[in-house]
């Protein structure tokens, strides 16, 4: 039998890792690539979300302090003059609020003043003025008015009509752009008015600050109203805001625009009621008379349950307000998030897929060392990832790598697995000869403990011979066509005895059996021992069933010897390079086959040495034998003939009878000769085919009449095999 990881397999696997392995890592690089340049929305989708979870990842940043959002919230848009003083809701900009929303926009002209000169850096209303004010046109004029003094300090919104996502993997076209009432498009509305479009992506969420976009890209559409010559760019609102505060601020272009590097969850940004800047209460305590707004980009915008400004970002549902806040920030700081260039994506693909192979495969023959060694790739890649997310504001497609990565895991996997059954059927063919069904089950199960033996381990084990006795003389008289016909129906009887009780066939040495228990698997010593006892009391029974089978029908009968012992023997492969053999080499082995020639000393078919007894005795009935020096052994060994199992007694057995016996064979240990004879002449009567009891006896008569010295132990010395 050859050992299971064999020089072949090795080979297999090598040829696997070395040709198939980059082929395949090879096609897989390339059908992501295509994947991605055709943009497969379910791992698109994926990727989206992995971006989303690892801002959950990372936690929440320090949000920029310059920034204050003023929120046209529900209080603000619902003023209740019941909850003012008398002298409150005689200020003018309450007054206007009073009148209900939408307010009239002579109060942003209010708020623009009051700001500017508190010394915000910029005023950025979040809010659009595509027609003219209900409230008249005066109204519009005092807005105009405060936007054209201070527009150097303020920003308004426009709207770009049908927006879709823009960006490397997302552009769609546009549509349009809807910019404010003619009124308060006056000399240089170029400079205050910027687009307030969110571009969400194709799973809903926010994520791209866009900035800017051209002219060419409008180019074409039908627009809302007329477009006047500002430049030939359009601004973002966040774009409008940071460049106010910095003029030389970088800009990214409509084709690749930054991802925002959001701060936190929605709430990060407190938003503090627009209301409350015209409470002189609110103004002296909260806002420091105006102190608290000094250098600061205020944005103004509505938040609340009434309004619909509420947008999908990566840490859920946030105003859009807020999510302008965030954008600013991001541009401010220049801390955008970058995306990997596709080539690297693809790069890392491979580089990860062989190494999650190459363990799995190679190293891991182990199922649960392979799900360990996929689970620290998956793990090592994550890391990695995050980490370049949080440090170095980079975004490794995840999804994509990982799909390359359990993809070629799944490969590897059944690949392993497919090795692995071709192993285990090669093992189980070869073991189903040797061993029962249930032990080759139990080999493949625990292959580590099985392989172990392979270089040799010492264990304890019982072995079984069992031997045809005179069957050299049969051979050279019987029909040899019919002697093996014969000799094949002993073995089909024999050999399924063995496997019933879990032992494993070794070797058939001519019409010799060699058994072990122990060798393959255990179910402990006693158990083992059991196990072979059963076993062969089993073999002599269906011996004697053929015997009167293959009488009737003219065929001569067999007699066998089975002889058991126990013992530590050496187990593992043994041979050559050419052939080598699973096997068990040891002392007791060689007593285990001297028993079995004793048995014809003993004139009984089974015989057990000591080293069983002492594990069966409580479940047997067992007589002793003697103890016998067999050829080639200084120290003598006790040894029994096994009756039958306790329990099971056949209706002949007496037990009475072989407690004399006990008695007998005691007396005549301990050198009382004469009370010895007495009690086997006892049995003799008793039983009168008792060969033990005759041949004891016949040795007492001859130890009366010549008495042993004082070195006599009652040693049985074996001359022959």
């Amino acid at each position: 039998m050859s050992k299971p990881d064999s020089r072949g397999n090795k080979i297999q696997r090598s040829l696997f890792v070395k040709s198939f392995l980059p082929v395949f890592a090879l096609l897989l690089s390339f059908a992501l690539f295509f994947l991605q340049q055709h943009e497969w929305m379910p791992l698109v989708n994926l990727e989206k979300q992995t971006i989303s979870e690892r801002f959950k990842w990372r936690g929440p940043l320090p949000k920029d302090d310059r920034i204050i959002i003023l929120a046209i919230d529900d209080v603000s848009k619902e003023l209740d003059a019941g909850k003012l003083r008398e002298d409150e809701i005689q200020i003018a900009p309450l007054q206007l609020m009073l009148k209900g929303w939408p307010f009239p926009r002579e109060t942003y002209s209010y708020v623009i003043d009051r700001l500017i000169q508190s010394g915000a850096k910029v005023v950025a209303f979040d809010m659009l003025f595509p027609s003219e004010s209900i409230h008249g046109k005066k109204d519009d004029e005092k807005l105009a008015q405060a936007l054209e003094e201070n527009y150097s300090q303020v920003v308004v919104g426009a709207n770009i009509q049908n927006a879709k996502t823009p960006g490397v993997s997302e552009t769609g076209n546009l549509n349009g752009i809807s910019l404010p009432v003619d009124s308060l498009m006056l000399e240089h509305s170029s400079e205050y008015v910027g687009f307030v479009n969110y571009f969400p992506g194709i799973d809903g969420v926010i994520r791209y600050a866009v900035q800017e976009v051209s002219k060419e890209v409008l180019a074409g559409a039908s627009q809302t109203t007329d477009i006047q010559e500002w430049q030939q760019k359009y601004f973002s609102w966040d774009a409008q805001v940071a460049k106010k505060v910095d003029p030389s601020i970088r800009l990214r272009p409509y084709l690749n625009p930054g991802m925002i590097n959001y701060q936190g969850p929605a709430g990060s940004y407190r938003e503090y009621s627009l209301y409350e800047m015209f409470l002189p209460s609110f103004w002296e305590s909260n806002f420091k008379n105006g102190a608290f707004f000094k250098g600061k980009i205020v944005l103004i915008g509505p938040t609340g349950n009434w309004t619909q400004d509420y947008h999908e970002t990566p840490y859920g549902q946030m105003a859009g307000v807020e999510i302008h806040a965030n954008a600013i920030a991001t541009i401010l700081r220049d801390n955008y998030l970058n995306e990997l260039f596709k080539w690297w994506t693809n790069a890392l693909i491979i580089l990860f897929s062989i190494l999650a192979v190459v363990m799995t495969v190679q190293f891991a023959r182990n199922i649960w060392l392979s799900a360990v060694g996929f689970l620290v790739i998956l793990i090592c890649f994550c890391v990695i990832g995050q980490i370049a997310f949080e440090k170095y504001l980079l975004i490794i497609p995840m999804a994509w790598a990982l799909v390359g990565i359990i993809m070629m895991e799944g490969v590897g996997l059944v690949y392993r697995i497919t090795i692995e059954k071709m192993e285990q059927s090669r093992i189980r063919s070869t073991f189903d000869r040797f061993v029962s069904k249930n032990v080759a089950s139990y080999i493949l199960k625990n292959r580590e403990e099985y392989e172990q033996a392979l270089g040799g381990v010492r264990k304890p084990v019982t072995v079984l011979f069992s031997d045809i006795r005179g069957f050299t003389t049969m051979t050279e008289s019987a029909d040899a066509g019919a002697l093996v016909e014969q000799l094949n129906e002993y073995f089909s009887e024999m050999v399924p005895c063995v496997f019933r009780h879990g032992g494993t066939l070794h070797k058939f040495i001519g019409d010799a059996v060699m058994a072990v228990w122990g060798d393959t698997h255990s179910l402990g010593l006693k158990e083992d021992a059991l196990a072979a006892l059963r076993s062969i009391c089993e073999m002599t029974e269906l011996l004697r069933k053929l015997n009167v089978k293959w009488k009737a029908v003219g065929k001569e009968e067999l007699k066998i010897g089975v002889g058991l012992n126990h013992g530590d023997v050496i187990v593992g492969y043994i041979g050559s390079p050419e052939r080598m053999e699973f096997t068990v080499i040891g002392d007791a082995i060689n007593l285990g086959s001297r028993l079995e020639g004793a048995t014809k000393e003993f004139k009984t078919d089974k015989l057990i040495g000591e080293s069983v007894a002492q594990f069966v005795r409580e479940e047997f009935w067992l007589q002793s034998a003697g103890v016998v020096k067999v050829k080639g052994k200084t120290k003598p060994v006790g040894v029994f003939i096994p009756i039958c199992e306790k329990g099971k007694e056949p209706p002949d057995f007496r037990q009475s009878w072989l407690e004399k016996y006990e008695k007998a064979y005691a007396l005549y240990m301990d050198k009382q000769f004469v009370q010895a004879k007495i009690t086997f002449e006892s049995c003799l009567e008793e039983v009168p085919d008792s060969a033990l009891s005759m041949t004891y006896l016949d040795v007492c008569e001859v130890l009366i009449n010549d008495p042993p010295d004082d070195t006599w132990n009652g040693t049985i010395e074996m001359k022959t095999k």
